[in-house]
């Protein structure tokens, strides 16, 4: 009986119209850098306090810097520092946090010639690699 159902579902027109499709959609992959040039950022809280956490996407070496504040002037005294010691990456790609999509950000971006992309509002995954090695970084830091 079941099957005879299914038969009919199948052959009508009017439910193959409406019929729920599950499409996915397609991922979009980052292009596999030759050097490194691109840093992901994202700030993290921890017990201790705020972080502001960098990834050469390159190399995944991880950059950690404590903030006393969240805001962007802080950010930005944060990466400088960073970029004093491994350079000014060709991009950086952050989530959407105020400190990141603010003015004063942007103009920083752009006195220091880099190309600022936010990753996908609604979808965090997007920024895999600074996601993973915040869990990693907040493991490391319960163990010590």
């Amino acid at each position: 009986m079941a099957k005879q159902i299914e038969d009919v579902m199948l052959k009508c027109a009017i439910s193959n119209t409406f019929r729920w499709s599950n499409v996915t959609e397609p991922l979009i992959f980052h292009d596999i850098p030759d050097s490194m040039g691109e840093s992901r950022s994202r700030l993290a809280h921890f017990d201790r306090g705020e972080y502001l956490l960098c990834v050469d996407y390159f190399s995944k070496f991880p950059e950690i810097a404590k903030l006393t504040q969240i805001k962007s002037r802080h950010v930005v005294t944060a990466l400088k520092y960073i970029f004093a010691r491994h350079g000014i990456p060709d991009e950086v790609v952050s989530d959407n946090g105020p400190q990141f999509a603010s003015a004063e950000f942007g103009a920083f971006a752009e006195n220091w010639e880099f190309l600022h992309t936010t990753s996908s509002f609604g979808f965090p995954q997007s920024n895999g690699q600074s996601e993973r090695t915040v869990q990693t970084v907040k493991n490391l830091l319960k163990k010590a």
